[in-house]
């Protein structure tokens, strides 16, 4: 196709995408990240996104926002890749129930589908549908450039939680400032002495991982007395955690979760499936149907991020939740596979920092990809799970 006729479908297709705002929403001169906001809730979440773009703006350059009308993932993708090329942006925050690409595997014995937000992460890359069924399932090489990070629900979650990201950025943290570290049964041997480089972040850890007290009970008390960052391991589906406690399990409902109201701002969810959010899931309930919750990254798909070192060095450097991600998945992310990766997600506003409570510690070079054999164990334990009546 002739490359101006080409151009000029694409313009259309995003003017077309991307109405002229009735309620006006302050815009940038330079956008250093693009905000798509779902139609029917742009003007009820209006004021909120106003102070937003206020609050995260450096001179002319804070967050583009546009009133979101498409109805394809490939057209969302392009959007954003546009505003990557024309202006180098961080990258998007979706805000509201937007189009979202789904893909296929077959891994650990199972079959698998999943949403993922890669597909709008790394330009240039291909994607394949060999059955055309409308799942992707291969793609090409990665190309990770710039974050998607997302939240969703009712006009008046959404308010509320842009409440509390500015009384955070205007106030600082609210809950202990220390990390809390849950390490359930089937992980605590190997990881009794892992710090997984949060101490990059924090002097005060508290690292649970004594099997007589990594119970559901001890983790509703801990968070109950608050922790600034949290990272867990536990079993789980998309809407229930399952804690292993003497041989049987206890569990957590979302609405349980809801009614705890655990004061964490940051977690890293190693929860299989905790993210998927194409269901009602945990890691969308963390943000949005808590008080002090603030962002997570979880994974939509069985697996997770076993390997956030880099993630949270990034975070100690004063780097964005968003930002860190991206470090992390050309890095870090290098040593998983897509089991492991491909299901990976950001929830809530990517553009926040953890300001470190520790001295600035020197990176030193790249970072020691994880042994064959602690892999091997984390796959068993993956297939172990594979046989336990998760919905």
């Amino acid at each position: 196709m002739n490359t101006k006729l080409y151009f000029s479908i694409f313009i259309c297709l995003i003017l077309f995408s991307c109405k002229k705002d009735n309620k006006e929403i302050i815009n940038p001169k330079f956008p250093s990240m693009l905000i798509v906001i779902e139609s029917s809730k742009y003007d009820a979440i209006s004021s909120s996104i106003n102070t937003y773009v206020s609050d995260i703006a450096s001179g002319d350059s804070s967050a583009k926002s546009i009133r979101w009308t498409g109805n394809s993932a490939s057209q969302l993708r392009d959007t954003i890749e546009w505003y990557y090329n024309k202006y180098n942006i961080k990258g998007a925050f979706l805000i509201g129930d937007l189009p979202y690409a789904q893909y296929e595997m077959d891994d650990w014995g199972e079959h698998e589908e999943f949403p993922t937000d890669i597909y709008y992460c790394s330009p240039g890359t291909q994607w394949y549908d060999s059955d055309s069924d409308g799942i992707y399932d291969s793609h090409s090489s990665y190309n990770v450039r710039y974050f998607a990070g997302r939240i969703n629900g009712t006009s008046s979650e959404i308010n509320d939680y842009f409440s509390k990201a500015h009384k955070y950025r205007t106030q600082g943290t609210s809950v202990l400032k220390r990390a809390f570290l849950f390490i359930d049964n089937d992980w605590s041997e190997m990881y009794k002495n892992e710090q997984f480089d949060i101490d990059y972040l924090y002097s005060n850890i508290y690292s649970s991982w004594d099997t007589t007290l990594t119970t559901k009970a001890a983790y509703t008390t801990e968070l109950t007395t608050g922790a600034e960052y949290v990272f867990q391991l536990i079993h789980a589906s998309f809407n229930t955690l399952y804690f292993v406690h003497q041989g049987a399990y206890q569990t957590m409902s979302l609405s349980e979760l809801n009614s705890n109201n655990p004061k964490g701002c940051f977690y890293n969810l190693f929860n299989c499936s905790g993210c998927k959010y194409s269901e009602d899931n945990l890691g969308m309930h963390y943000v949005m149907n808590t008080t002090k919750g603030l962002a997570v990254m979880g994974s939509t798909k069985t697996g997770g991020n076993y390997y956030p070192q880099s993630f949270n060095q990034s975070l100690s450097q004063n780097k964005s939740w968003g930002e860190s991600f991206v470090i992390w998945w050309n890095s870090g992310g290098n040593y998983l596979d897509d089991k492991w990766k491909l299901g990976l997600v950001i929830f809530g506003d990517p553009m926040l920092k953890i300001p470190s409570s520790v001295p600035v510690k020197k990176i030193a070079g790249k970072n020691v990809p994880p042994s064959i054999s602690l892999t091997q164990k984390l796959e068993e334990i993956i297939i172990k799970e594979r046989n336990i009546n998760f919905n």
